[in-house]
């Protein structure tokens, strides 16, 4: 059985991994006003920091469209490929993953498997990385499937912003309530929950302090 991994651009997967195991990425559209730029596609991630710290308007993105993942399936089936591991960004800070999944079952000319990998970046970018290994090891969909479930409840992910007015703004801080008020004056330790949500789990007052919060957490997970 021939199967692809498709993912989204939310990983930041480096250009070699992608070239290296094959993965498709979707990119997602980032929008500065009325301009549009598919990511790492029109705009790099340099570039798009560099932008952001210089408009005044923050800017945000759109989801990728079911019918880019329908040309990206029908595009697979042509290559040959049977079946797609497709794992994309976390349920809790889009609605895309549930809008895939009602959509999977009107695709017909190949076996897709959506999988939520109820994080962003790094710990996205790791799951279709192991996805990716798997499918060179010779594994079946289900058997992917399984080890992805497994190696998902393993992730954990602490970060801090230096402002969260985007955050709340966007709904994206699922217990933002708790915190408005003190948002200029903490720096709150940001993670995923069990949902796949951001939350606010502890407060600090300085950049430091939660760095080293942040750096703690991390050594008692080894």
């Amino acid at each position: 059985m021939k199967i692809a991994v498709v993912t989204d651009s939310a990983t930041y997967l480096d250009f070699e991994d992608v070239k290296k195991y094959n993965i498709h990425v979707m990119p997602i559209t980032v929008i500065f006003g009325k301009q549009t730029f598919l990511d790492n596609v029109d705009i790099t991630t340099a570039e798009f920091y560099k932008r952001m710290a210089a408009d005044p308007i923050m800017p945000s993105t759109s989801q990728i469209t079911l019918g880019q993942m329908q040309d990206m399936y029908d595009q697979l089936a042509d290559e040959g490929y049977d079946a797609v591991i497709s794992i994309h960004l976390s349920s809790g800070i889009t609605t895309f993953f549930n809008n895939l999944e009602q959509f999977v079952p009107s695709v017909t000319n190949i076996k897709v498997y959506p999988f939520d990998s109820m994080i962003a970046s790094a710990g996205e970018a790791n799951l279709a990385l192991l996805a990716a290994r798997l499918v060179e090891a010779g594994k079946t969909p289900e058997e992917i499937i399984a080890a992805l479930t497994k190696f998902r409840d393993t992730i954990d992910a602490y970060f801090v912003v230096d402002d969260l007015s985007h955050l709340v703004h966007t709904g994206r801080l699922s217990n933002a309530s708790s915190l408005v008020g003190n948002l200029l004056r903490v720096k709150p330790i940001l993670t995923f929950n069990e949902d796949g949500q951001i939350v606010a789990i502890e407060r600090e007052h300085t950049m430091r302090r939660a760095y080293n919060a942040i750096k703690k957490k991390s050594c008692q997970r080894l």
